[in-house]
């Protein structure tokens, strides 16, 4: 509700700003990108760009949308009313929050590596025609998802990204260099 709130005070009052405050402070998704987007403080006022993706992405009638499906489902209906919104627009959860992930990269005015989804950028010039491994190793019991940009400086990018198995041994996936 809250975060909601605060995206729509940008919307009304767009000079105000107060959003600034909450991403730059306290407990929200861009300080602590690995808490689960359902934990207490997490998404209250810190969340207001969970909305504002939608907004910017579909429109603001996506916000909306998730409201009513929970206004039609008594109790916490909030994952499943995200699923039936996003599955309205052809996608599902899982994807959304990955290109979440690569929106806040490409729209940031801070570090992600400090504020947000953790990225390690690679120059590959030197690797053009070759391939790249990467391991990865995540906790066990999560499910994991490896977001990869490709992007060369002022020039359109390619995101992809690709589930990773939850064990204790290394993951490695094999992707084509691309200057980056």
């Amino acid at each position: 509700m809250e975060n909601c709130a605060v995206w729509m005070e940008e919307m009304v009052y767009p000079s105000v700003n107060d959003y600034l405050m909450y991403v730059k402070y306290g407990e929200n998704p861009l300080r602590y990108p690995w808490k689960d987007i359902r934990s207490g403080s997490m998404y209250w006022y810190g969340g207001v760009i969970w909305p504002w993706m939608m907004w910017i992405k579909y429109d603001e009638n996506a916000v909306r949308e998730i409201w009513e499906h929970c206004a039609e489902n008594a109790g916490a209906y909030m994952i499943e009313a995200h699923e039936e919104m996003l599955a309205d627009h052809g996608t599902d959860l899982e994807a959304f929050f990955m290109d979440y992930g690569c929106w806040r990269w490409f729209t940031a005015s801070f570090k992600p590596g400090e504020y947000g989804i953790h990225w390690i950028r690679l120059d590959l010039a030197a690797y053009q025609n070759r391939s790249v491994k990467m391991d990865f190793n995540g906790h066990d019991g999560f499910e994991w998802n490896l977001g990869v940009i490709r992007w060369e400086t002022g020039s359109d990018f390619d995101f992809n990204w690709y589930e990773c198995e939850s064990r204790q041994y290394p993951h490695i996936y094999f992707i084509e260099g691309k200057r980056g």
